[in-house]
């Protein structure tokens, strides 16, 4: 899973529409508390045996804005959705929300690779 994490990360830093907004901020699962905002996190969950030779991934990535930052979450979910279609990935949804525990917007995008 290691290798699917580095690969993740390496198209996810290189992609300059979220750099553009996050930076150098994304992380593997979570975020430091102290973290300044806008950041991503990632996780993912195998699916084994796509084929013989690849195993699937379904992938959640989530950028947090501060609780004012509502179009930018916006139009981040849009920006996340290209990044699945200019990877081949299989699209299965993208949502923006809020927490009540933080106080923070979200937006998230769920997508299957295959490695």
């Amino acid at each position: 899973m290691i290798e699917v994490s580095k690969h993740l990360h390496s198209i996810l830093s290189a992609y300059l529409p979220l750099t553009n907004v996050v930076q150098t901020r994304i992380y593997p699962l979570i975020a430091n508390e102290t973290v300044v905002f806008p950041f991503a996190v990632y996780g993912f969950g195998e699916v084994p045996y796509e084929s013989k030779d690849a195993c699937a991934y379904t992938v959640n990535v989530a950028v947090w804005f501060d609780q004012n930052k509502i179009i930018e979450a916006y139009t981040m979910a849009d920006v996340l959705k290209t990044l699945a279609e200019l990877n081949s990935w299989e699209f299965i949804n993208t949502n923006v929300d809020y927490s009540d525990v933080t106080q923070k917007i979200f937006s998230e995008i769920n997508f299957k690779i295959i490695m």
